[in-house]
């Protein structure tokens, strides 16, 4: 199989004990990493950096890029991209958690294949990972996620594995306000490169109140209303899936409380624990 890099961005705002978890979900796994880029977007505490020093000899290739001024994730990430020896890249989250067997599962997959994304489903945790509240899954299928990426994300961001050389072609992650990957994924569709979700739960995404809280107001629905549009213009979408994405984006992202907001996401996004 081919060699992985993975890519970590931190900022001031992280947790020191999550990013210690999602460090030791790295050094766990069944297949190992040839290098690990962590991308230090700005100054950080103390804290945070004792976890990253501590880790420093543990992770295989470890690098750590500091940038003086905070750039935000997309940034961040086209920095720690930059940086990569290999094709085949990783990307996790700084306050989530590896499943043992992620990286593994992922490379066998776009390895010696067409592929050049590969997902996988989200177990939702609140507490630990032993308090699993719900399954983030979406479809397997290529043409499957062409259909759903008219209307969501088709690809759940902390699970990604990626080819650079293709997320390369079409620019990187470009910024667009809390939606870089779905910019991402869809000028990726859009340029032919071939997509696949694995349906099993690879990595334990940590949901709190504020994961929610973030994806409302009118700036978040602005952000959302202008992706259909490219969505449509690039003829993804028709016109009825535009008209209909974005007024149900007004509803739950402008005129829902936050407690309304969750449970429309709990029952319309998400899968229940079994």
């Amino acid at each position: 199989m081919e060699k992985l890099s993975v890519v970590m961005c931190v900022y001031n705002g992280d947790s020191d004990i999550f990013l210690k978890d999602a460090l030791v979900s790295v050094i766990s796994q069944t297949y190992r990493e040839s290098e690990f880029i962590l991308v230090q977007d700005g100054p950080i505490n103390d804290e945070l950096l004792e976890v990253i020093i501590d880790f420093k000899g543990e992770i295989n290739g470890f690098k750590h890029i500091i940038l003086e001024e905070n750039r935000g994730h997309g940034a961040a990430r086209n920095v720690g991209l930059s940086n990569c020896s290999n094709d085949i890249v990783a990307i996790m989250d700084a306050d989530d958690i590896n499943h043992p067997t992620r990286f593994e599962k992922q490379i066998e997959r776009i390895s010696n294949s067409d592929l050049s994304v590969v997902g996988s489903s989200l177990a939702e945790f609140t507490s630990d990972i032993y308090n699993i509240t719900s399954f983030k899954t979406l479809p397997s299928d290529h043409d499957e996620i062409i259909s759903l990426a008219k209307w969501k994300c088709p690809i759940n961001q902390p699970s990604v594995m990626f080819r650079k050389s293709n997320v390369d072609d079409v620019g990187g992650y470009l910024d667009w306000y809390h939606n870089e990957d779905y910019y991402l994924w869809l000028r990726m569709l859009n340029a032919g490169y071939k997509f696949y979700n694995i349906s099993e739960p690879l990595v334990y995404f940590r949901l709190s109140q504020g994961t929610i809280a973030r994806r409302g107001g009118v700036k978040y629905f602005l952000s959302e209303a202008k992706i259909q549009k490219l969505i449509y213009d690039m003829g993804i979408g028709n016109i009825f899936s535009f008209v209909f994405s974005v007024a149900i984006r007004f509803v739950v992202q402008v005129l829902a409380p936050n407690s309304i907001r969750t449970i429309l996401y709990k029952l319309i996004l998400r899968k229940s624990k079994i």
